[in-house]
């Protein structure tokens, strides 16, 4: 993901800054690779409610509607931050 805490989303042609905390953002994680929150729960040792919380506080804050839109825009988040780290790197020296 981006450094920090920060993560952005374009919704209805603006960008807007969306903060998620570290549990969050791995709760966005897991339900990209397509975990339920049963799933979620075990994975991070929650309660399943506590993962079904971590799911409904990351879909108040962009406003999505499901986790196909969780998982669509964590794996963009993904890729966007690997296209960063990437730019950042030093080139090879050819000599």
């Amino acid at each position: 993901m981006i450094p920090g805490n920060r993560v952005y989303s374009e919704r209805r042609g603006r960008q807007s800054e969306i903060r998620l905390a570290d549990r969050e953002r791995e709760t966005a994680l897991l339900i990209a690779q397509g975990k339920s929150n049963h799933d979620i729960a075990e994975a991070m040792i929650v309660s399943e409610k506590t993962a079904e919380t971590y799911v409904t506080r990351i879909l108040a804050k962009p406003g999505f509607d499901s986790r196909v839109q969780i998982a669509t825009w964590s794996m963009s988040m993904q890729t966007d931050a690997m296209e960063l780290h990437r730019k950042q790197r030093p080139k090879p020296s050819l000599s």
